[in-house]
């Protein structure tokens, strides 16, 4: 299985477009790399292609790697999408995907939980411009993944709930906003994609301990992250993310090849490669995602 990392960031990017933080001057100064919202891409033969997550700039993140490029004139290596979470920053792009209200044609299909496809429908009443065919999820179960064309691809998915958070443009919490993507291969291969997650239950953990790669909320390194910066700030599980310094002793003893963290937000000091806390992370065995990335298991 072949994993790109098409973004690595938490909400709003680094640097966000309101913030001064040290890790926001130096991006903007180019000390550190810049980072667009988190969001992969999996495929099996390194032609069909899985979207996970869809942030506000998939379109441009698309064009930005040759291996999703289209094939034919019009087209893509794109086969589905699938959506974990329905804030912004995951679920906006599928609007990359529209077309014509006279073209009745799906370009892609789309997979989320009943409801998330519910919040999009209720809140995005623009959504009918999105040229996909939508399929549901169904939790705690294994499912397989359609093109357009119906055939079925070489992966199977399933998405556990989670406790992580509501969307901010809904404000309380059900079950299926938030969930772990375990994305299985035919040939075995897995990998856990958490991105967000305020408690690592023993479900999750057994997900955790069973997959060849984690890839995992990173989103701030303590609890009190955003509070140093903003005075109206609020902790880290308050917003559904689990502390780095609380996941990284579980991540440690996970027996996956590559653990990976990734959302990363712009005020956490992973985002500086020479920071005591990045440094730490890698000592433990532990990878900081970055915009590009591949990974192959």
């Amino acid at each position: 299985m072949k994993v790109l990392f098409l973004g690595s960031a938490g909400g709003g990017g680094l640097p966000q477009w309101n913030c001064n933080c040290p890790y926001c001057d130096m991006a903007r100064r180019g000390s550190i790399p810049k980072r667009e919202e988190s969001s992969l891409a999996v495929s099996t033969d390194g032609n069909n292609w899985v979207l996970i997550d869809a942030p506000p700039a998939t379109g441009t993140l698309i064009a930005k790697h040759n291996l999703l490029g289209p094939t034919v004139i019009r087209g893509t290596s794109l086969r589905s999408i699938i959506v974990t979470h329905t804030d912004i920053n995951h679920m906006l792009g599928i609007f990359a995907f529209r077309g014509p209200t006279t073209h009745m044609y799906p370009y892609i299909t789309l997979y989320s939980t009943e409801v998330s496809a519910k919040l999009i429908k209720d809140y995005f009443k623009a959504y009918s411009i999105i040229k996909v065919r939508w399929y549901t999820l169904k939790l705690n179960s294994w499912n397989s993944i359609e093109d357009v064309s119906g055939n079925i691809l070489d992966l199977q998915v399933f998405p556990l709930p989670v406790p992580g958070k509501p969307p901010t443009y809904h404000w309380y919490e059900e079950e299926g906003m938030s969930i772990a993507l375990l994305i299985r291969s035919g040939n075995g291969k897995s990998i856990l994609y958490a991105p967000v997650i305020r408690t690592i239950t023993e479900e999750l953990k057994k997900l955790m301990d069973e997959c060849n790669c984690i890839v995992f909320d990173g989103t701030f390194w303590d609890e009190e992250e955003l509070i140093k910066y903003d005075s109206k700030g609020k902790r880290a599980k308050e917003i559904g993310h689990i502390p780095v310094k609380e996941s990284l002793d579980i991540l440690i003893n996970c027996k996956a090849k590559y653990k990976v963290y990734t959302h990363i937000n712009n005020t956490n000091p992973l985002n500086y490669p020479a920071s005591s806390e990045y440094m730490h992370v890698l000592r433990a065995g532990i990878l900081v995602a970055y915009d590009g990335m591949e990974l192959s298991l």
